[in-house]
């Protein structure tokens, strides 16, 4: 009987340290994340529409605001693995936050009429998820990963500048 208390004793042990460990990770360091996803936002996000509704034409300008905001999302990120101050495997589960994102919003473009507009908004999102995946690759200790990023940053920037110009914004 002894033996099988102490057993309980530390299954119970190690569940509270694998929750206290999931806690931290999906809740970065400290809860500092500026990645968070509310329970709204992601359940819209995630909506598929009806079968039968008609495909809507891409609102180019939205989408812009779209790329901005995780530009900015993007360079906050890398200020926060540059600073070095904060714990690694919490930004690692910021920066799959920040890819899980991105994914997002690339696949409601597949609710929409499919044209030239949606071809270059995939693809420049597609840049940004790349460059949020080089720098958790980096934060693993992936040599090289750094660089490629800033390979995609420069890419991103000829890339996004233009669209812009050519919407008119």
């Amino acid at each position: 009987p002894a033996k099988s208390n102490s057993l309980y004793l530390i299954i119970g042990i190690l569940a509270a340290l694998v929750t206290a460990g999931g806690a931290y990770f999906a809740l970065g360091s400290g809860g500092k994340s500026n990645t968070a996803i509310t329970p709204a936002a992601k359940t819209e996000s995630m909506a598929k529409p009806p079968a039968s509704a008609a495909k809507a034409k891409v609102d180019a300008k939205a989408s812009v605001a779209t790329l901005q905001n995780f530009e900015d999302r993007l360079a906050t990120f890398a200020g926060r693995i540059n600073g070095g101050q904060e714990d690694k495997a919490a930004l690692v589960a910021v920066g799959n936050v920040l890819k899980d994102d991105i994914t997002l919003e690339k696949n409601k473009l597949h609710t929409l009429e499919n044209d030239a507009t949606v071809q270059r908004l995939d693809q420049l999102f597609g840049i940004q998820w790349k460059r949020a995946d080089c720098m958790v690759r980096g934060l693993k200790g992936y040599s090289g990963a750094y660089a490629e990023g800033g390979g995609y940053y420069d890419e991103f920037q000829a890339k996004f500048a233009k669209f812009k110009q050519d919407i008119g914004v």
